[in-house]
């Protein structure tokens, strides 16, 4: 009878440790920043010409989270045909109004919560705008499960305004704010930036957190710039910086691999940006 009690015993200690032997076990996870480029008039640039490439990206790549930005509803009928979840509002009531979405594996990933804030003077208005912003610009922010590990960590997606500096500025400081409620977990912020490594945004989001690209064990060769505007030739590009980036906080998350993917084929991309990639493990 005692032996049989002692080993009812030692595996309730043992099946109790489990979850803690499995959460401590490193998660390594391929995050990316894409921006989709909404549908344009000339052939090269609609989406019905653009979504198979986008397909044969994500099936190639096999992300298992991403930000995305220009996002509209027959981007995310295309890649949660894919067998993505997405989580996200747009950012005003406006038919084909633009989505921060963030898209995610649901085999892999179980969201827990999610927000989308607007970057004003009063974030939890829809569609609210301030500082000179050419148009409503958003947040979306979710904390994700590793459903294998156990383990939290908190991924943040935006898109900056493309014309007021004092926008964008004042934009990401609201962000960088939001942090602060991610308590002891890793965090990953992706973005289109609409600023290049020299400006004052870049600069203000180095000091919170680390550019993946450089913090990276091994960058892949690749584009240096985000932005081609669908000219494949690198002299042609009328921006040579990246404007796409992705932060991590480096006490937390550890960068592998970086690369900004040039996804060119016969002359053609998926978008008019490339999508920039990182492996990382928490």
């Amino acid at each position: 009878m005692k032996k049989i009690l002692l080993f009812q015993l030692l595996l309730i200690s043992a099946l109790s440790a489990a979850p803690a032997l499995l959460s401590a076990a490193p998660v390594e996870l391929k995050v990316a920043s894409y921006n989709l480029r909404r549908s344009g008039t000339l052939p090269h640039d609609r989406w019905q010409n653009r979504a198979p490439r986008c397909r044969e990206l994500l099936k190639s790549e096999k992300f298992d989270i991403f930000g995305s930005q220009e996002t509209q509803i027959y981007h995310i009928r295309t890649i949660t045909g894919a067998g993505y979840k997405f989580i996200g509002e747009p950012r005003s009531s406006k038919s084909h109004s633009e989505y921060s979405a963030i898209f995610y594996n649901p085999e892999i990933l179980e969201l827990q919560s999610e927000k989308t804030f607007w970057l004003s003077e009063t974030p939890d208005v829809p569609g609210s705008t301030s500082w000179k912003t050419a148009c409503p610009r958003i947040c979306t922010w979710g904390i994700f499960k590793h459903k294998a590990s156990g383990k939290v960590f908190a991924f943040v997606n935006t898109h900056l305004d493309h014309k007021s500096l004092k926008a964008k500025e004042n934009g990401i400081k609201l962000i960088l704010d939001n942090l602060s409620r991610f308590k002891n977990m890793p965090i990953i912020l992706t973005g289109d930036f609409n600023s290049s490594p020299q400006s004052n945004v870049y600069q203000a989001t180095a000091k919170r957190l680390s550019d993946a690209r450089h913090i990276a064990e091994k960058v892949i060769p690749g584009p240096n710039g985000t932005f081609h505007g669908y000219k494949s030739d690198p002299a042609a590009w009328r921006v040579k910086f990246p404007i796409d980036y992705i932060f991590v906080d480096k006490a937390t998350v550890k960068v592998k691999t970086f690369q900004v993917i040039n996804d060119y084929k016969n002359g053609k991309s998926s978008s008019d940006h490339f999508p920039v990639k990182a492996t990382v493990v928490f």
